[in-house]
């Protein structure tokens, strides 16, 4: 047996749907809810996207009531305009909701994310009308970010909110749409993270924020502020990586605090892209993720 598998099998909810349901069992026993997420990004013909759609519809009525990450990229064939999957995604989205889950809208490399900002913001218009169904991803790292969130959180009464910083840096780096410091990235980060608490505070909008980070500062920062406040508290979850163990996210579960993990389920071989982009963005936190 190829030794990489049980490796990366730490990091994967499942190869299918069964290995899939046990991670949910186990995560929502721990009260984690799990953000289910197929894996598969690159698609060679048709078929394959009509096969990433009934996969996803499939766990969608399998497993309702949840959360699901969704990659517009996973909705045409390799090498398409990003903007011709968005009639198949709309409509997948639609069915998923009618099954009581919620969506969040990952973000993607810079060739794509603007185009993929502005169907996100289409889907909001369809599907936030009177709560949060839709959640928008915001790229920490990029230059650009803060203000498209400041934005949007002056025009939309309900907006999810989901902050990374950024996991095609690799690719990235050099279209000049980045940050050059972490240290940057970093602030724009905490910077995102406070706009939103402001806006709650100074407004009646419903805006729901995922702190997806595994970022100690940042998390500290943000328990430290809404500890106090009830609907800040049901408001916000913290979300991290499965298998990147973090005894912070337990400290969190633990004292009631809404706590989220990223559960990525497909065939094995769909999964390297995914994988190495996490690996590469957490090298620091990998030698905590054995012990």
């Amino acid at each position: 047996m190829n030794k990489t598998i049980p490796f990366f099998g730490k990091f994967l909810g499942g190869r299918n749907l069964n290995e899939l349901k046990q991670t949910i069992i186990r995560l929502e026993n721990q009260n984690i809810y799990p953000i289910i997420d197929y894996i598969k990004e690159i698609n060679s013909t048709h078929t394959e996207v009509n096969d990433n759609v009934e996969m996803i519809d499939k766990c969608g009525n399998m497993f309702p009531d949840r959360f699901y990450a969704i990659k517009m990229s996973a909705f045409i064939k390799k090498d398409e305009k990003i903007t011709k999957g968005f009639d198949k995604c709309n409509n997948l989205i639609f069915r998923l909701l009618m099954n009581g889950n919620k969506v969040m809208i990952d973000a993607e490399n810079v060739l794509i994310q603007d185009n993929i900002d502005k169907m996100t913001d289409d889907l909001i218009d369809n599907y936030n009308n009177t709560e949060i169904n839709i959640f928008k991803t915001y790229q920490m790292y990029r230059r650009d970010s803060y203000e498209k969130l400041y934005n949007d959180l002056e025009k939309y009464n309900n907006l999810g909110v989901k902050l990374v910083r950024g996991g095609y840096y690799h690719s990235d780096r050099y279209t000049g749409k980045l940050f050059d410091f972490k240290e940057d990235t970093d602030k724009s980060y905490e910077d995102g993270c406070m706009a939103v608490l402001m806006q709650r505070k100074i407004t009646d909008k419903n805006i729901g924020m995922i702190v997806a980070t595994h970022n100690h500062r940042s998390i500290t920062m943000v328990r430290d502020m809404i500890r106090k406040s009830q609907r800040d508290k049901n408001l916000t979850f913290f979300a991290q990586l499965l298998g990147m163990n973090s005894e912070l996210l337990e400290q969190l579960n633990k004292t009631g605090f809404n706590t989220m993990q990223y559960v990525p389920y497909g065939k094995f071989m769909d999964t390297l892209p995914y994988m190495g982009r996490r690996l590469y963005e957490n090298y620091d936190i990998l030698k905590y993720s054995f012990f």
